[in-house]
């Protein structure tokens, strides 16, 4: 009995543990090919400003973009019963590089209740909500030399 319970044990840590790791983590993801990651960079900016956010950090591959939700995410995911602060989008993009001209740009994105304050927390997108920050990478990939390299797809799920 106690060998059983040890062969799962191991098993379950075995099949259990994965480290996630590039575009498999990532809500949106698209690759560049030719481009410095200056030239990513400012188009990424660029885009993502003209969407309405605005740039809050910037980093060597990360740039973290905010912008404040609409009235009813703020419903949906703030504090309804007071006139408090309301919910903010957040994304962070982080380019990555795979080889020495190829870049990939992996996009995460959550929403914020009570930005900026001590207790802020931090309510992720689903990959059911990819569409929007994918179509915004899409368009960064197709401001450069031509049409994306590639889009990445996360696991498991299929582009319609």
């Amino acid at each position: 009995m106690r060998c059983g319970w040890s062969l799962l044990a191991c098993c379950l840590l075995i099949c259990g543990c994965k480290t996630t790791s590039g575009s498999a983590s990532a809500l949106a993801s698209v690759e560049f090919r030719g481009n410095t990651p200056g030239q990513i960079t400012r188009v990424v900016e660029e885009t993502f400003i003209r969407h309405g956010y605005h740039v809050t950090r910037t980093g060597p591959f990360t740039t973290l973009f905010e912008r404040e939700g609409s009235l009813g995410t703020s419903i949906m995911y703030g504090n309804w019963v007071t006139e408090e602060k309301s919910v903010w989008i957040r994304v962070k993009v982080r380019l990555v590089p795979i080889q020495p001209e190829l870049f990939r740009l992996d996009c995460n994105a959550c929403r914020v209740r009570d930005r900026g304050s001590s207790v802020e927390e931090e309510i992720p997108f689903g990959k059911l909500n990819r569409g929007h920050f994918q179509e915004i990478l899409d368009e960064c990939a197709s401001s450069l030399k031509g049409a994306p390299a590639k889009t990445q797809e996360p696991a498991g799920i299929e582009k319609p």
